[in-house]
């Protein structure tokens, strides 16, 4: 599955957004989501696998919301 494949701004994701999640389930890799080019931000990774949440909510280093945690102002 590629990003090219969703488009949040059709309303058929938001309507059912579960066979989306399925796809992502079902290929136990992570999906590269590209933002809009009018944000800040070059996308989202997403996982659906229980072990990646898992390991991702331990993680306390290499992963935050906190983006000044990961880079460093001015980089």
């Amino acid at each position: 599955m590629k990003g090219g494949e969703l488009n949040l701004n059709q309303p058929d994701f938001f309507q059912n957004p579960y066979p989306f999640y399925e796809k992502i389930r079902a290929t136990r890799t992570p999906f590269w989501l590209a933002y809009q080019p009018q944000t800040s931000s070059a996308g989202v990774w997403l996982f659906g696998g229980y072990e990646d949440a898992v390991a991702i909510f331990k993680e306390t280093t290499a992963i935050s919301k906190h983006i000044r945690a990961i880079r460093p102002a001015g980089s």
